[in-house]
């Protein structure tokens, strides 16, 4: 069919232009992407964003329920985000509804600190998706833990899986919301 239309009458004299950007993508997939917006409760670096195509690690609920699992998670996924033996940038998906206190969202920011020690170590900046409204709050924790000395990009209200990529906008109205969209590729097996 694609032979058909390329080589029928209508489409021989129509410019050709290989596309500026693409998702990553192989031959057996194919991908989908959802919009969102994450905002009021959010913390974020303005100079960082927009970022494009950053794959998604998902701490699962049963490694997120108890602070040091979360902590091995991420420290067991980080090694797969390698690339010539450098860490690619990545963000960290949870869903944030285990820790929801204060108290708890310190012990949390104590948690990513440790399984992110590589991440804040390096040139990348922090970034977590939290499906539970508690980025601002979250962000905060991280930022001065860290003593404002890396930049933390913390969003909530978004929902990401293990092999997805995200893209983050520019901050609209006023700086308090970010689009997001979350890209996934579908395999049939």
């Amino acid at each position: 069919l694609g032979k058909a239309i390329k080589n029928h009458e209508v489409f021989r004299n129509v410019a050709i232009y290989t596309g500026a950007e693409t998702i990553r993508a192989t031959v057996v997939g194919a991908g989908i992407h959802t919009t969102n917006v994450s905002g009021s409760t959010i913390a974020y670096s303005p100079d960082k964003l927009p970022i494009k195509n950053i794959p998604v690690i998902t701490v699962s609920p049963e490694e997120e329920y108890k602070l040091e699992t979360l902590s091995n998670s991420i420290l067991r996924q980080l090694p797969l985000y390698y690339s010539e033996g450098r860490l690619e940038q990545v963000a960290i998906s949870l869903s944030g509804n285990y820790h929801t206190s204060f108290k708890e969202i310190q012990k949390l920011a104590e948690a990513i600190m440790k399984g992110t020690t590589e991440i804040i170590n390096s040139k990348h900046s922090l970034i977590l998706i939290v499906e539970n409204d508690i980025g601002k709050v979250l962000g905060n924790a991280l930022n001065v833990l860290l003593e404002r000395r890396k930049d933390v990009i913390c969003i909530d209200g978004i929902h990401a899986q293990a092999g997805d990529y995200i893209d983050i906008g520019e901050p609209i109205a006023g700086g308090r919301v970010l689009p997001v969209i979350t890209k996934t590729l579908i395999f049939n097996f």
